[in-house]
């Protein structure tokens, strides 16, 4: 890469340009480990100083499987996102996990968290929170989004729908992510899943994903998205992501 991404970003919202030393860059590694899983990213180690900018998405939570007017199920929050810019070294060890999302359950159980993603950096820890699950309870709120710390940027996942006041009820929408993910629409007292949080203002790499529909069979939602009450279909909520790009400054 020859300019700056920031150039790339749109507006320069993490500073590239503020210093002389990150106007050329060259791309060295991306890392975009699986959902679920956890381990080191160890930095190469064939140059002297790396500039590094790691995406970090939660995963979604699922909604409660509430089928009763007493047992409505709200939905599951979507998860937070996050970015952080840093120097690295060479052969510097990244300790790192990505959330899986939530499973669905079915029959009247709430439903489950998304799992949190999280890059350590020396001693500093930046974490995309996952969705709070949904419940099986009459006009439950809903699952919280996600929160996310520790970045440059830090963005909270959307709400999940609340459960109605009986079963012939509309749930409410899953609330949005920020500048991620839509919330779905309830249906039958199920609240809609929750959206995503993400950059939307940023380039499309950064994709994330929108709550899913309550009270319905649905697709597994893309990136950090939650299930709505009552949902079926899928196995989980919108899993986590860990996307690492490494440069050398030349």
């Amino acid at each position: 890469m020859d300019r700056a991404l920031g150039d790339a970003l749109g507006g320069d919202p993490l500073g590239f340009k503020k210093s002389a030393a990150l106007r050329s860059l060259a791309l060295v590694a991306i890392y975009d480990p699986a959902p679920g899983s956890s381990g080191n990213i160890t930095l190469p180690g064939t140059f002297p100083e790396y500039y590094c900018v790691a995406y970090l998405e939660g995963a979604g939570a699922s909604g409660g499987s509430g089928s009763s007017p007493t047992t409505a199920g709200s939905g599951g929050g979507g998860g937070g996102a996050a970015i952080k810019s840093f120097r690295g070294a060479p052969s510097q060890i990244l300790p790192y996990a990505v959330g899986d999302g939530g499973a669905l359950t079915s029959g009247g159980p709430p439903g489950n968290d998304g799992g949190d993603t999280t890059l350590t950096i020396g001693l500093d820890t930046v974490t995309a929170g996952g969705g709070k699950r949904g419940l099986s309870t009459n006009l439950d709120p809903g699952g919280a989004g996600g929160i996310a710390t520790g970045g440059d940027l830090n963005r909270n996942g959307g709400r999940g729908g609340a459960a109605g006041s009986n079963f012939s009820t509309g749930g409410g929408a899953g609330v949005d992510g920020q500048q991620g993910g839509t919330g779905a629409a309830g249906s039958n007292g199920q609240g809609g899943g929750g959206g995503a949080a993400g950059f939307s203002d940023l380039p499309s790499f950064f994709g994330v994903g929108n709550g899913s529909l309550a009270n319905a069979s649905v697709a597994q939602p893309a990136y950090g998205g939650g299930t709505g009450g009552g949902a079926t279909g899928a196995t989980k909520a919108g899993v986590g992501r860990l996307i690492l790009m490494v440069f050398r400054i030349v």
